[in-house]
């Protein structure tokens, strides 16, 4: 399996002397080597978590957590 993707960058130009109503980009293409290993492993715990009888209890450090606390009238 491949693991080199690529970007399309492209960046607008902003040192013509004209606009004319045409914007013009400069376009590069940048690899970059991914790892996927992790996916696989995640997938199953996420699917693990939904079919589980109970919610996970909350994380002590997590934004989300916090925020639906908050919510529903808890102290964060």
């Amino acid at each position: 399996m491949a693991r080199r993707g690529w970007f399309v960058y492209c960046n607008g130009r902003r040192d013509l002397e004209r606009f004319d109503c045409r914007l013009e980009f400069r376009v590069a293409m940048l690899p970059y080597d991914g790892d996927d290993s992790w996916v696989e492993p995640a997938l199953a715990a996420m699917r693990e978590t939904l079919e589980a009888p109970a919610a996970p209890p909350p994380a002590a450090r997590c934004e989300y957590c916090a925020w639906a606390r908050r919510a529903a009238g808890a102290p964060a």
